[in-house]
């Protein structure tokens, strides 16, 4: 292969890296919690806020709220059996909310 091959198929090699890496992060932006959700600035009190909702409570907890909106996220880690990490588009804030709560936006 001549250089000027290699070099033209590297170009490619990155740009369709480079495409990839962009869909990627458009298809994140997709992701939304829920409005009404429950949403917690730390892990161990969104585990607080589930306990109290299964006692019966129907309060939010310290560092807990309801998602007044739909607020678009990337998805930082899926957990099925507690809470799920994510971080808001808007303003960065990384919240835990339970997988449930994570939707498409249409």
């Amino acid at each position: 292969m001549n250089k000027t091959k290699l070099v033209k198929a590297s170009a490619l090699i990155l740009l369709g890296f480079v495409a990839g890496k962009i869909s990627q992060a458009q298809a994140a932006e997709h992701y939304v919690i829920k409005s009404g959700s429950i949403v917690c600035f730390y892990e161990a009190d969104y585990d607080a806020q589930m306990k109290a909702l299964g006692q019966g409570y129907d309060k939010t907890v310290e560092n807990c709220g309801v998602a007044g909106r739909d607020i678009p996220v990337i998805v930082i880690h899926q957990n099925m059996f507690s809470a799920s990490e994510v971080q808001a588009v808007d303003g960065g804030t990384r919240l835990f909310v339970g997988i449930e709560s994570i939707g498409v936006k249409q």
